[in-house]
């Protein structure tokens, strides 16, 4: 006898399917058969049913037609995750389902997100079903995935997507989030996906980041989460984005620099505070902001510290006057001393 949402039923079945003798197996397999959709959206009744396909991939075919809707269930997502342990035919048959049946929610769904993610790192036996299988993810997603990846659960499905497809199967997905990377890269999700970019994309993708970044440095600087974005692109050493930086720090908003030219020059002047005070102000009286000149002072040159110490003691009267920017002025001044400036 099943008794629903019992744990000591689901215990007491899960061992003797594990350790009982073939009949006993058999029985208690027939027994839950005309169970299975339930049980797999049952707290303790799940784990049955994963236990039961480890005996017997057959079961896993009972639930044929209900894999999409199992995903999207908060137990039932689990027994998905155990199909994709099986052979290919049974992988293959519940990526068909997910591609044909409710796509865009379970690409942002809480619960079919690890689903998806499983499904994606496997290693498929034919090239045209893999294609098959990117072709319509960026079909239904198209002009979705930069608002996808500001999501939490889209996040973890893009950034699985980096890792997972190839080249072209990935570029309409890069180039929508290149294209709103200062918006995704202020968003709590999106700054994990821009982060990603900038530390495995490619050389054409992260000059794109780079410069997106410095076209909005000011108001990402000083952003809770674009600050991360903008430390990640310092630590990446990449020599066109230090300079870049530092020119808009240092010289603000209208510098001749790399940094400075073209679009970014005309964004950053946007989202400069004033033309009365320089842009290292504003930055290095934040909290994120001194995150970033703390990194800047431990990881630069020893000519490119210098700039930045002259552009601080420059404007020491307004760093002074906030508790973030008396700590940037205090540890310049540390240098200065330590370095014999």
């Amino acid at each position: 006898m099943i008794y629903p949402h019992s744990q000591e039923a689901s215990i007491i079945l899960q061992q003797q399917l594990k350790s009982g003798s073939a009949e006993r197996q058999t029985a208690i397999i027939r027994a839950i058969a005309p169970h299975l959709l339930v049980l797999s959206e049952d707290k303790h009744g799940n784990f049955l049913v994963q236990r039961a396909i480890g005996i017997n991939a057959s079961v896993a075919w009972k639930l044929k037609g209900s894999y999409a809707r199992l995903a999207l269930s908060q137990y039932g997502c689990h027994v998905v995750q155990r199909i994709l342990d099986e052979d290919e035919p049974l992988k293959i048959a519940v990526v068909e389902e997910l591609l044909s049946q409710n796509l865009l929610e379970t690409l942002t769904s809480r619960n079919s997100v690890h689903v998806w993610a499983k499904a994606l790192e496997v290693k498929w036996s034919s090239e045209k079903f893999r294609e098959k299988v990117f072709d319509v993810i960026n079909a239904a997603m198209r002009g979705h995935w930069a608002y996808t990846a500001m999501q939490e659960t889209g996040s973890i499905v893009v950034q699985n997507l980096f890792e997972s497809a190839q080249g072209p199967e990935k570029k309409d997905c890069i180039e929508e989030i290149l294209h709103k990377l200062p918006e995704c890269a202020a968003n709590q999700w999106g700054v994990w996906v821009v982060q990603h970019i900038i530390e495995h994309g490619d050389d054409d993708s992260r000059t794109v980041a780079f410069e997106k970044l410095l076209g909005e440095a000011a108001m990402l600087s000083m952003s809770q989460f674009g600050q991360k974005a903008i430390m990640t692109a310092l630590k990446s050493r990449d020599a066109h984005f230090i300079g870049g930086y530092l020119d808009l720090l240092c010289d603000g908003p209208n510098a001749s620099g790399s940094g400075g030219e073209g679009s970014g020059q005309s964004s950053v002047s946007a989202n400069a505070s004033s033309g009365r005070r320089s842009m290292l102000v504003d930055i290095a009286s934040t909290p994120q902001g001194l995150q970033i000149m703390t990194q800047l002072l431990t990881t630069i040159s020893r000519d490119d510290r210098e700039r930045i110490i002259k552009a601080v003691r420059k404007n020491s009267v307004f760093l002074k006057g906030t508790k973030t920017g008396l700590k940037v002025h205090q540890m310049c001044e540390r240098a200065r001393a330590f370095t014999g400036y």
